[in-house]
């Protein structure tokens, strides 16, 4: 369970060192690359260039990945506005059922289902329970509408997810505010709904409570993060340029409450400086880095070495990907319903292993 969601992986190499390593090796790069300060430019772009390469593979970095501070849906909604802005791509997602109580005294773990990751995803009307997700801009994401004394009620903590509005809007000063349910703190160790007579347990930090009779309103481009109080409701204002999550089908009115958990790759940060680290690219990997950065260099500069530094770069960077393979990625097979020609009459369950006959437009 992610404790530091975008925790960056911390390196001790320098652009700046790197520049010096490709002035020391070859001196048909001292022409083109800063002597030393500030003055950074070709040198900064060219390590952008170099990274964005790197991070371009199809390989899940391990050094490379983050995870979506994990969050809450609610009933009939299919977006998920937020604040992360560094999504390259998803790898793998789940979505835990976070009011089960098999967790209490350790009888059991809560049950998690995993999510297939997709590329992208159109709206849908259907609703169970999710399957599939993917991320979108927040900018195209479907927003619902405000209106006063309304109860959004906290789908933890109770049996059945209840009648929520979509949880995001516009304010008239066009920003994008959710109820960010991250800062609850949930995980698979948090209490289930009781199957008993005890107390239900209490949402931390909730969001969630009944506006008020005047609509939110924020200055235009209001920092993200931002946090307005509607009655007993906490709105929080979301990065215009951030990503949202997307599932299929949605989740169900009265069915569960999901705790849903992504893991992702991150994009390429921007270097702005030559004292700026190679981080998200840690130490053990700096050869790859000073390689491609070497080949870039004397490419630029027309030497007779380029072509084979570039060869050596492409090689390494083949090593590299093939030393990541080493391990197998196990993904079991477990179907989560009997296999049944009638599958289909699951009318949003995709086909898959247990429901290989599964169609939206299929009734029986």
């Amino acid at each position: 369970m992610p404790v530091f969601p975008n925790l960056v992986p911390p390196s001790s190499i320098t652009i700046q060192s790197v520049v010096d390593y490709c002035r020391a090796v070859d001196p048909a790069c001292n022409p083109i690359l800063p002597a030393g300060g500030y003055n950074g430019e070709p040198a900064i772009t060219w390590a952008n260039d170099v990274l964005q390469k790197i991070l371009f593979q199809g390989m899940n970095w391990r050094w490379n990945t983050s995870y979506i501070p994990l969050f809450l849906t609610n009933c009939l909604q299919q977006d998920y506005i937020s604040n992360i802005t560094d999504i390259g791509w998803y790898t793998n997602s789940y979505i835990i059922d976070i009011n089960n109580s098999t967790n209490t005294n350790n009888l059991a773990p809560k049950p998690i289902r995993g999510l297939e990751v997709n590329r992208a995803m159109g709206v849908t009307p259907f609703a169970n329970f999710p399957t599939q997700t993917c991320f979108i801009l927040n900018s195209v994401a479907n927003f619902g509408t405000w209106t006063p004394n309304t109860a959004y009620p906290c789908p933890y903590g109770v049996a059945a997810a209840p009648a929520t509005p979509i949880c995001q809007i516009v304010d008239a000063n066009s920003n994008m505010l959710f109820l960010d349910t991250a800062p609850m703190g949930l995980n698979t160790s948090s209490p289930g709904y009781p199957n008993n007579n005890s107390t239900p347990p209490v949402a931390p930090n909730s969001p969630y409570g009944i506006t008020g009779s005047v609509a939110p309103v924020l200055p235009p481009n209001s920092p993200p993060g931002t946090q307005i109080l509607d009655g007993t409701v906490t709105w929080t204002v979301a990065n215009p340029n951030g990503y949202a999550a997307r599932f299929n089908p949605l989740p169900g009115l009265g069915g569960l409450c999901w705790l849903v958990w992504t893991e992702y790759q991150r994009k390429a940060p921007k270097w702005t400086s030559l004292q700026n680290t190679i981080s998200p690219i840690p130490d053990d990997y700096a050869f790859l880095f000073r390689q491609g950065f070497l080949a870039k260099c004397l490419q630029a500069a027309g030497s007779k070495n380029a072509q084979a530094a570039y060869q050596q770069w492409e090689e390494q960077i083949d090593q590299s990907l093939k030393a990541s393979t080493r391990e197998i990625s196990e993904y079991g097979l477990i179907p989560d319903n009997s296999m049944s020609e009638n599958s289909g009459s699951m009318t949003c369950f995709p086909a898959g292993p247990s429901s290989p006959f599964a169609s939206n437009f299929q009734y029986f």
